[in-house]
């Protein structure tokens, strides 16, 4: 899933999610209206997320079509984004520390 392609996919989608409101930045419409598609589109994939398990102790919040874990044969699984994951990845960062924190499991 690191392909050059993934990576340049991603870096387009964080430089869209940036770089669209600050071109809008002279008509005040424009942002608040592109805002508010941003949080509604971000807040639906957030309603169909799930925790994922990252390792046999922590899961991550993972908003629907914005990632996923990763398995490596000799390594631990990570979290990995889409370029939607990338796209919402502000709004991603705040939910997680503010809404959907991780969580460790407890072994017996």
């Amino acid at each position: 899933m690191n392909t050059p392609l993934h990576l340049f996919c991603c870096l387009s989608a964080v430089g869209a999610a940036v770089v669209v409101p600050l071109s809008l930045k002279k008509c005040k419409t424009g942002v608040v209206v592109w805002l508010g598609l941003y949080l509604v589109m971000y807040w639906t994939l957030s309603s169909y997320g799930q925790y994922q398990s990252v390792t046999t102790e922590k899961k991550v919040w993972i908003p629907a079509y914005c990632g996923g874990v990763e398995h490596a044969i000799h390594s631990q699984p990570k979290a990995v984004w889409t370029p939607a994951g990338a796209f919402f990845l502000p709004l991603m960062v705040i939910d997680r520390l503010a809404v959907h924190r991780s969580k460790t499991t407890e072994t017996d």
